[in-house]
């Protein structure tokens, strides 16, 4: 196996497009589904039967998310076929289900956790906000292709407070 300190977290919305990438490019990533794209599945869930903020969705979203988080999968993947059964003709129940049952395996929260590992994309997201849109989708910018990589890699080096280092190597 691979050691903690080698571990390389693929924190994703559980796309297989992503999934595949990351099989060509990292193989060995441990697979994470973004907790708060999980949470949204189970929201919707939630919202279906017992309405959009009501105090019933929220306590039961809170108990699920919170067992999810702190004890994995199995809780929630038990609770949603039981609602699945109980309301057959909800199919927002049977499609999240389905979606998260085939994504048990990147759910493992406590496990993440306890290796440090991240469960939400938003620093990544915020990061690519901050440090490539910020640069490269300005009003009124174009880029050429060819030029794309090339300035994001001068913008990564400024924004990581590495260009002394760099700029020799340039």
């Amino acid at each position: 196996g691979i050691e903690k300190a080698e571990w390389v977290a693929a924190v994703t919305d559980g796309a297989k497009w992503e999934q595949s990438l990351i099989d060509f490019h990292c193989p060995h990533a441990v697979r994470v589904l973004d907790f708060p794209h999980a949470a949204e599945r189970v929201s919707q869930v939630g919202q279906s039967l017992w309405g959009q903020d009501t105090d019933p969705t929220k306590t039961w979203l809170g108990e699920q998310l919170h067992s999810l988080k702190h004890t994995g999968p199995e809780a929630l993947l038990s609770e949603l076929k039981h609602l699945g059964q109980e309301h057959p003709n909800v199919e927002i129940i049977q499609k999240n289900l389905a979606y998260l049952e085939k994504r048990a395996d990147h759910m493992q929260y406590p496990l993440y956790r306890q290796q440090e590992l991240p469960i939400g994309s938003g620093a990544m997201e915020s990061g690519n906000k901050v440090v490539v849109e910020a640069r490269l989708k300005g009003a009124g910018m174009h880029w050429a292709i060819a030029h794309v990589n090339p300035m994001l890699t001068l913008r990564n080096i400024l924004c990581s407070d590495r260009w002394d280092e760099a700029w020799p190597q340039i």
